[in-house]
């Protein structure tokens, strides 16, 4: 490749970066939503990848209106930055696997929504590898057959809608059950998509969302992938109970407990595009966009684009 077609590559991939920076879409997205509000009447949780520079974007945003949080990502830091407020805690989860540090975020979470005030606010940023780095496994189901049940799924070629259905019946959190131990606080969820298509229930398990699979689809899947016999014994009885009724199901379209929540997808991969098509346009190149979605094994899908 000549020199110049290497550097057109890298610009048009630094302006598709640039396109979904977190920190700048995210304070975008909040600029005016705290007019009115009280000093310190916002209560924040940001999940995901890019969990960090979402937290930064609200802090610039909302000023003194932000009181505190709770950050989980893979690369938290160990002293929350200078352009956050004292009272947020991060913590490192682990992705693609879940561990220790993550369940110690979801607990703090947890612990914050149940805390709010009838005057309080919440808001929730969600990033790509949200499933992952926060997790809360049910009673009697321990991190380590979560880890399992997740190699397990993966190593079988299971997509990412059918490993977080499996995710959302195995977890206190995902599949809307967030909403639910909100008990009706306002809610404003600001969403960075990695799925395609952007799926609200499947994009971080849709904790804030209603779940359109049930614990019979989960078993299920697992299944189809073949995994169903090798599973740790805490992880089938669990989903079977849930599958005879004997746990309750994932809240679903209409329930109350999301009457309070407004959400919104703030950047997702078609952005991302939009921003390399518009340098290689600007660098007079002829471009052509794949609107239609490709998904699936990433040879495959290379092959796909060269021809």
């Amino acid at each position: 490749m000549s020199d110049f077609l290497a550097d057109a590559v890298r610009q048009c991939l630094l302006a598709a970066i640039r396109a979904v920076n977190p920190r700048e879409l995210t304070a975008n997205a909040l600029r005016g939503w705290n007019a009115g509000f009280a000093p310190q009447s916002v209560e924040m949780i940001a999940v995901g990848k890019a969990a960090v520079g979402m937290a930064q974007g609200a802090s610039d945003a909302l000023g003194e209106a932000l009181r505190g949080g709770v950050v989980i990502a893979p690369d938290a830091p160990a002293d929350v930055p200078a352009s956050m407020p004292r009272d947020v805690i991060a913590f490192a989860g682990g992705h693609p696997m879940p561990n220790d540090e993550g369940v110690r975020g979801a607990q703090a979470a947890v612990r914050l929504l149940r805390e709010l005030g009838p005057e309080s606010r919440a808001l929730v940023l969600i990033s790509g590898g949200a499933s992952a780095l926060m997790t809360l496994p049910v009673d009697h189901v321990a991190l380590d057959d979560i880890v399992a049940t997740s190699r397990a799924l993966m190593a079988a070629g299971a997509d990412i809608r059918e490993l977080n259905c499996v995710r959302k019946h195995l977890d206190q959190l995902k599949g809307g059950l967030m909403a639910r131990i909100s008990a009706g606080a306002a809610i404003r969820v600001l969403v960075l998509s990695d799925v395609i298509g952007d799926p609200l229930d499947v994009i971080g398990s849709g904790p804030l969302v209603p779940d359109s699979t049930t614990y019979a689809d989960a078993i299920a899947v697992l299944r189809h992938r073949h995994v169903w016999d090798a599973l740790p014994p805490s992880v089938s009885a669990h989903l079977l109970a849930g599958a005879r009724g004997e746990q309750p199901e994932t809240p679903k379209t209409g329930d109350p407990c999301f009457a309070n929540i407004e959400i919104e997808i703030i950047g997702n991969n078609a952005l991302a595009v939009q921003g390399a098509a518009a340098e290689a346009r600007r660098r007079g190149f002829e471009v052509e966009v794949v609107a239609a979605p490709v998904d699936g094994e990433a040879r495959e899908a290379g092959a796909a684009f060269a021809r």
